[in-house]
C-alpha cells in the first residue's frame, strides 16, 4: 500500500508531438555553445595520411559480412570478390588495421569505435584501408547510420577525410563511391584543426614499417 508520506514525482501531461532525439541533442549542443559537429570532431580522430600512403588497404584479402554481398556466408568463410578470393568476418579485422595504422589499441568499454567513413565494408579495398575509417564516439557514430542519420555531420567526416587523403596530395587513387562532398568544413569547425591519432613521435611517421 502507498505511503502517503512519500512525495509523489512532479508530473506534466504531453499531449504534443514528440520532439526527434537528433534534434534535442542539436539544441542541448547549440544552448552550451557549440554544435553537434564540433563536439565530434573534437573527440573524433583520423589516421596520419603518411601512414596510409605507406600501405592501403592494410589486409587486401579481408571484407566484411554482407548477406546481399556474400548471401549466406558466415564469418570465417572465403568467397569471391571481382575475380579476387577473399576472406569473411566482423567488424575486428578493421580494428586491427586502426591499431596498426596509429600504433594505439582499441580502448574496450571507453565509448569508441572504428567507423566506415565512405561505408563499403564488404568491398576488402575499403575495409581495412586508412582512408576509410575514423574513431569516433558512439553517440556521434550512431549519428552516420540510417537508423538515425545527421546528414550534415556524415557529410563533415566524408568532407574531413577527402581533404586528408585525396585533396591535393591523394595517398592513393579513390574508387568511384568517393567523391569531394564539397563542404565548407572551415565554416563548420571555426577553425578548429582535425585530430590524427599516432602512438609514435611525429619523427617516427614516415620511418616506421607497417604492421
Amino acid at each position: 500500500m502507498l505511503d502517503r508520506g512519500i512525495a509523489l514525482p512532479k508530473t506534466r501531461i504531453h499531449d504534443s508531438e514528440i520532439v526527434s532525439p537528433v534534434e534535442s541533442l542539436e539544441r542541448n549542443f547549440r544552448d552550451g555553445g557549440t554544435t553537434i559537429l564540433r563536439a565530434a570532431f573534437e573527440h573524433s580522430y583520423f589516421v596520419h595520411p603518411e601512414r596510409v600512403r605507406q600501405n592501403t588497404p592494410l589486409y587486401p584479402d579481408r571484407a566484411r559480412l554482407s548477406r546481399e554481398h556474400y548471401p549466406g556466408l558466415d564469418r570465417g568463410a572465403h568467397a569471391m570478390w571481382k575475380g579476387r578470393k577473399v576472406k569473411l568476418g566482423d567488424n575486428a579485422k578493421a580494428q586491427q588495421a586502426w591499431a596498426s595504422y596509429t600504433g594505439r589499441r582499441i580502448e574496450r568499454a571507453s565509448g569508441y569505435g572504428v567507423r566506415h567513413v565512405w561505408g563499403h565494408p564488404w568491398d576488402p579495398d575499403a575495409f581495412t584501408a586508412g582512408w576509410n575509417l575514423c574513431y569516433m564516439p558512439f553517440w556521434a557514430g550512431m549519428l552516420t547510420e540510417r537508423q538515425h542519420p545527421h546528414p550534415e555531420l556524415e557529410m563533415a567526416v566524408r568532407q574531413a577525410a577527402w581533404d586528408l587523403y585525396f585533396g591535393d596530395d591523394p595517398v592513393c587513387d579513390p574508387p568511384d563511391f568517393v567523391t569531394d562532398p564539397s563542404v565548407d568544413l572551415d565554416a563548420i569547425l571555426n577553425g578548429e584543426p582535425l585530430l590524427l591519432l599516432v602512438g609514435v613521435t611525429r619523427a617516427d611517421i614516415a620511418a616506421a614499417p607497417m604492421a
